[in-house]
């Protein structure tokens, strides 16, 4: 069953729209989405590695 290692909320969504990067905020928890998938894959990777190992 997945887990969510990395969680976002609204509060950093608005502090990265307040920074403006001329982004809207769907694109920003679109990127928000896709960071927190690219983490989480990492994570579940390395944490499957180790368990071969163990």
């Amino acid at each position: 069953m997945p887990t969510t290692i990395v969680n976002y909320n609204e509060e950093r969504i608005n502090f990265f729209e307040d920074v403006n990067y001329r982004m809207t905020k769907p694109q920003l928890n679109h990127l928000a989405t896709i960071i927190e998938g690219i983490i989480n894959l990492i994570i579940s990777y390395l944490f499957q590695r180790s368990q071969k190992y163990c």
